[in-house]
């Protein structure tokens, strides 16, 4: 790309991963567009382990109510534990392409939503997870064939109530209407039809178990091929839609561009997605390489998800907390704890982040960060300044003794468009009058939370 610049590189790291740190950013500058899209591209190093939750008894029927009642107990907890590693797994991540995968296991979660509140059960949901990290970057094809024999999407779209003679249409049609095709795309009668294809698909005590007797083994008609078909084939002639492709990448867009984008530019990378028979890195090249990506009106023009606001500040300030709680409580006031979606269309994206009630909230992680501790009324269980936040200054502002200038360092680095001149002078102002206190990190710690309370610092 001609005339690349540090803002194209703070904007490739903002919407393909959380952010970048200083260096993260000026190593982007340096390799330039090519170079740091095929870093980006070129793969996670980071695992999943396995939790150590020892097996407890498969069928609940044969739980006395007490131990039902632990177990419940017991889930709650492992649910609360999957959600805080994977946030911490998100704020770790070493490097702009473990980003990127976090991104994209994101960007799954929220295309195949689950519920872990109707799911239940914290094992067929962790290894949901491993199979989008799995598959994050790979073959959306292959992905989407997976999803339909999933446990944890069997269970949370009940097609294991899906039987011969007595079809359940709910997996078949979230299918057709949010995983592959989009509304005005497919009939009535295709649901039907492919949910017949679906049946016998359920879960049995150690995950995905097919049972024959309850597939309908009938000829179907999907989408105007008709034949004796069953889930794989649900799946080939979905991806057979011209429909398809371009569903996905209007899609893919949004979740990184922030908007609809122009229908040249869908149609292009569109071409580029079919071509390359539904291979999900390459439409990201095409995505992360357009011109279009790095226009002034893509730049700094998408409302930050929770995920992307707290993930994001906490690991470009490197903030130690106390405990994990921390963070997945102020998603849970912001709104987007991972696993616990609104519906089955999953979260909503850019200005339906912003309210009254959560826009304060957005300002108040700020104003905690800063001042390093959790107001009672935020959480009353951290209330007492017991849960610490802390951070070194030096890393964001610079080694710089000038006010203007480290402001300016600041702002370079948080910011995906500049401050306003009379926002940066009050800003520098208010930082000279802090320095002439002792310790000069509490005032750029003071002056990065004055920076993070913009309306700026919102985008993207």
């Amino acid at each position: 790309m001609k005339n690349w610049s540090l803002n194209h590189a703070r904007h490739l790291l903002m919407r393909a991963g959380f952010c970048g740190r200083r260096e993260e950013l000026d190593q982007v500058y340096r390799d330039g567009m090519i170079g740091s899209v095929d870093k980006l591209l070129s793969g996670s190093t980071q695992k999943i382990p396995r939790p150590e939750w020892p097996d407890v008894p498969a069928n609940g029927a044969r739980l006395s109510d007490e131990e039902r009642q632990a177990q419940r107990r017991r889930n709650r907890q492992r649910q609360q534990e999957l959600v805080n590693d994977w946030v911490q797994r998100m704020i770790t991540a070493s490097t702009p392409a473990d980003m990127l995968q976090h991104r994209m296991i994101m960007f799954w979660h929220g295309h195949f939503t689950t519920s872990i509140q109707k799911v239940k059960n914290p094992i067929p949901v962790y290894n949901q997870l491993k199979l989008f990290h799995e598959q994050a970057l790979g073959n959306y094809g292959h992905l989407l064939n997976s999803i339909v024999y999933d446990p944890a999407m069997l269970l949370y779209l009940d097609n294991t109530k899906n039987r011969r003679g007595k079809p359940n249409e709910n997996l078949a049609r979230e299918v057709m209407e949010l995983f592959s095709l989009g509304p005005g795309n497919y009939s009535e009668t295709d649901i039907k039809e492919g949910a017949r294809a679906l049946t016998g698909a359920g879960v049995g005590p150690t995950g995905y178990r097919f049972s024959k007797g309850q597939h309908d083994d009938g000829i179907k008609t999907i989408l105007g091929s008709t034949g004796n078909h069953d889930g794989d084939a649900f799946v080939r002639i979905i991806l057979q839609q011209p429909a398809c492709a371009g569903f996905m990448i209007r899609k893919l867009w949004r979740y990184f561009a922030g908007t609809d984008g122009e229908p040249s530019v869908i149609r292009s990378i569109t071409r580029d997605f079919r071509a390359a028979n539904y291979d999900t890195k390459t439409a990201l090249r095409s995505i992360f390489t357009h011109p279009q990506f790095y226009s002034e009106s893509v730049i700094g023009a998408q409302v930050k998800s929770p995920v992307q606001l707290v993930v994001g500040t906490a690991r470009t300030l490197q903030l130690q907390v106390s405990t994990p709680n921390f963070y997945r409580r102020m998603l849970a006031l912001m709104g987007q704890v991972p696993y616990q979606p609104p519906n089955v269309k999953g979260w909503p994206d850019n200005r339906a982040w912003i309210d009254t009630s959560r826009l304060l909230t957005r300002y108040t992680f700020a104003e905690m960060i800063a001042q390093g501790g959790i107001p009672g009324d935020v959480n009353p269980r951290m209330m007492g300044g017991k849960t610490a936040i802390s951070f070194d200054p030096m890393p964001i502002a610079g080694d710089v003794i000038d006010p203007d200038a480290a402001i300016a360092e600041i702002c370079n680095v948080l910011l995906a468009i500049p401050p306003t001149d009379k926002e940066h002078r009050q800003l520098a102002i208010e930082l000279g009058h802090e320095m002439k206190r002792p310790r000069h990190d509490d005032a750029l710690r003071d002056a990065i939370g004055a920076v993070m309370r913009l309306p700026q610092f919102q985008l993207c």
